[in-house]
């Protein structure tokens, strides 16, 4: 099997540009969706480096699964997203002491 049988159709172009660096420059990294045996993806961090065997070059790496990773940066977003539409809120209930004098809890 070749390495890129493992990824989708789309993502093989990138993968294929990212491996031919390895041996360019000497090393290189992906952020890619590996394809399981189901069919299913799984988002992966990769990075390869290009090695001397018996005077062959070749390509090592490794590869780390950033699903939880990807979870979390969505989660965060989301509540920054809550937090940014309740501080205009809040603003409009509690309005800034210096411009309403009036009102007993600013005296």
């Amino acid at each position: 099997m070749h390495p890129l049988d493992f990824f989708a159709d789309d993502d093989k172009p990138p993968l294929a540009a990212r491996i031919a660096e390895v041996f360019e420059r000497g090393d290189s990294y992906a952020e890619l969706p590996l394809r399981g045996k189901d069919g299913t993806s799984t988002p992966y961090f990769f990075t390869g480096k290009r090695v001397e065997f018996s005077g062959t070059p070749c390509l090592v790496g490794m590869g780390i699964d950033i699903s939880g990773r990807m979870r979390a940066e969505a989660a965060r977003l989301a509540s920054e997203a809550r937090y940014r539409d309740a501080v205009p809120l809040r603003a409009r209930r509690y309005p800034d002491c210096r411009s309403h004098q009036h009102l007993p809890r600013c005296q």
